[in-house]
């Protein structure tokens, strides 16, 4: 796997985290 996909992946990580994490108990972006 190529190093772009592997940092491309992690920060859609961190994204999903951190707008799960700051949207709480509205459940919106659960996946």
């Amino acid at each position: 796997m190529p190093p772009f996909n592997f940092m491309h992946l992690c920060c859609l990580l961190f994204l999903v985290v951190h707008v799960r994490h700051k949207s709480g108990s509205h459940g919106h972006w659960d996946l």
